[in-house]
């Protein structure tokens, strides 16, 4: 047995040796200029989607979105069955013009009339015909429901609210896809400007790789040194060829949720962000609450269960009709034809077997279940603004640190190169301040647009868009009264 770990442990050390002899060896073996610029190159890239591009702006890309996204075509179908429903009910009230015809087939009947008559007159037919072998019985009936007391009506009442309840869905799916709509635009921006970032890092580190060439190449950098700028460059080219792709990937995605297929869209960089860091939370939740779709939903909803619990309680409220009806009939003699006559019906249930109770119950039920969801509807929306808020307080103290890291990492990699140029320091200096550099460079992008998004996320919060993203005290004092007049105008 330790003759086995003997072995495994000579041949472990003889690895290792000869490991350390073969790095060894390549610090030693010259290079020349051309050799050290064996550097990984960015390959051809194969464009994907249209040819042609179309640069838009925030605003324009959002209404885009609006206008193509197949959401709100969905959303606004919905409208739209919700209305012809309302007329549906609404006609129930209206005038309803019926006709009825029937044709019977049966042997047909007669009576003797010698039996009838004491004294037979000449020419009077010895049988009289009472029902032909085929009939007709036709009917027309013009209707119209006088009343039924209110339950009709407040199905027609219902009917009417659900149109609003439709409409304020159709504003939850605009407000949702607005907020889809401006993350595909910043994650596109976020995409591009990484790409220019790391185009920059790559200069650096070729700039940085040709200053170790030339040291190597004065005897004063190692091969070590020269390694170490190539790894560097490598590493740069590799970012960039996936910060590529993301850029492509990013425009397929907002391309998608604009359901844009004749051009690629470019977006133009949005106005800065502005806000006032101390603006109260519970304002932000007033805005919230008088602007958020879910709440107008919620709102509407129960408007429709109102009325819907109002028409069980008058379920079995008699039904008056107003007829106005001609009849006739073919091949029957005894029956009159061309009979008119105008009818006052009156049709009450007495007994139901507990039918009406039941709906009621069922009325009440989803009313108390709305009154529920208001409260988890409430407390949700409380949570989202409050976290949206925090969230931008957050970024916007990143945003700061990330510009301070950046100007502190521009200064130590100059200071590193001129320490590594006249022999003050090593290549491993440079090549950690080299990725600092970078480093920071791709931390002050990623704060820049998380602020972006931060932004949208508290726009999405509060239910409505901030005029030229700057959030201030006049705009909060304007979005927290909604007048009444909008909600009439809506319905």
């Amino acid at each position: 047995m330790w003759s086995k770990v003997g072995a495994v442990v000579g041949r472990a050390h003889r690895t290792k040796t000869f490991l350390v002899g073969l790095f060894i060896l390549l610090l030693l073996i010259p290079c020349s200029g051309q050799e050290g610029k064996n550097i990984l190159e960015l390959p051809d890239r194969k464009s994907f989607g249209p040819a042609g591009v179309r640069a838009l702006d925030l605003d324009e890309v959002v209404s885009l979105g609006l206008q193509q996204n197949p959401q709100m075509r969905v959303a606004e179908e919905q409208v739209e069955q919700a209305r012809a429903q309302y007329e549906e009910q609404k006609a129930a009230k209206g005038l309803r013009l019926q006709l009825n015809n029937s044709t019977t087939v049966q042997p047909r009947r007669s009576v003797d009339t010698s039996d009838l008559l004491t004294t037979r007159f000449p020419g009077f037919p010895q049988r009289f015909v009472l029902v032909d072998p085929v009939t007709d019985q036709f009917n027309l009936s013009l209707q119209k429901l006088l009343t039924t007391f209110g339950r009709v009506e407040s199905q027609i009442a219902a009917a009417f609210l659900q149109i609003d309840v439709q409409t304020a869905n159709a504003g939850l799916v605009a407000q949702n896809l607005r907020y889809e709509v401006k993350r595909a635009f910043f994650d596109k921006l976020k995409a591009d400007a990484f790409v220019a970032a790391q185009r920059s890092n790559l200069a650096v580190s070729r700039e940085n790789l040709d200053t170790t060439q030339a040291l190597f190449d004065q005897g004063v950098a190692s091969r070590y040194d020269l390694l170490q700028a190539q790894i560097t460059v490598t590493e740069s080219v590799e970012d960039l060829s996936e910060n590529l792709t993301q850029v492509d990937l990013a425009s397929a995605k907002l391309s998608n949720v604009l359901n844009e297929t004749e051009e690629r869209i470019q977006p133009l960089p949005p106005s800065p962000v502005e806000f006032n860091p101390d603006l109260e939370l519970d304002s932000l939740r007033a805005v919230a609450a008088n602007n958020r779709a879910e709440v107008a939903v919620l709102n509407y909803r129960m408007d429709v269960a109102e009325e819907l619990l109002d028409a069980a309680k008058k379920s079995n409220r008699p039904e008056l009709v107003l007829a106005a009806n001609y009849s006739t009939a073919f091949g029957q003699s005894l029956t009159p034809t061309d009979v008119t006559a105008l009818t006052l019906q009156i049709q009450w249930t007495l007994f139901d077997g507990g039918r009406k109770k039941a709906q009621i119950q069922e009325a009440e039920s989803v009313l108390q279940e709305l009154e529920a969801s208001r409260v988890e509807i409430v407390n949700g929306i409380n949570l989202e603004v409050e976290q949206a808020w925090l969230e931008l307080l957050q970024n916007r103290f990143n945003l700061l640190t990330a510009t301070q890291q950046l100007s502190n990492a521009e200064e130590y990699y100059d200071m590193a190169m001129q320490r590594f140029v006249h022999g003050l320091s090593t290549a491993l200096e440079v090549s950690e301040a080299l990725r600092n550099l970078i480093a920071a460079r791709s931390q002050l992008v990623r704060a820049e647009f998380d602020r972006d998004l931060a932004f949208a996320r508290l726009e999405r919060a509060l239910g409505t868009d901030i005029p030229d993203r700057n959030l201030t005290e006049e705009f909060i004092t304007t979005a927290r009264r909604r007048p009444d007049s909008e909600t009439e105008s809506e319905r």
